[in-house]
């Protein structure tokens, strides 16, 4: 009851503001009221982010990091069975992966996605090697 309170409080008060808005961080510790720059901080900092460009060929098509590791396996010649067992997925989820960038680029199948990335400079990046 303390929390919404203060939460009440500060939404009533906003003319004086003291400090950042508080949220309370749900984690398996004991709750506690940190701002919010804390959990946003930590959230980015425990995910990787990064993002993969396809090339000049396919312009505002970004691949995340399971879509692309799938996707070089597939080009690799790797069946789904094999790429799931090379990433520790299951064949669902490396499905589901693929079925993604083939929905991502308009592929109809695996076989499609495959020919049309097998130039692609996402093939040959350094973190696929």
């Amino acid at each position: 009851m303390l929390y919404w309170n203060r939460i009440l409080h500060e939404v009533l008060n906003k003319e004086t503001p003291k400090q950042d808005f508080i949220f309370t961080n749900f984690s398996k510790k004991k709750h506690r009221e940190t701002p919010i720059r804390t959990i946003i901080r930590r959230v980015v900092r425990g995910r990787n982010l990064k993002k993969y460009y396809l090339g000049e060929k396919y312009k505002n098509v970004y691949l995340t990091r399971r879509e692309a590791e799938c996707t070089v396996w597939l080009v690799r010649g790797q069946p789904v069975k094999g790429i799931a067992k090379q990433l520790h997925l299951s064949p669902r989820t490396v499905e589901f992966y693929l079925k993604n960038v083939k929905a991502k680029l308009t592929c109809h199948s695996k076989s499609d996605l495959a020919i049309l990335l097998q130039k692609c400079p996402l093939i040959q990046h350094e973190d696929f090697r």
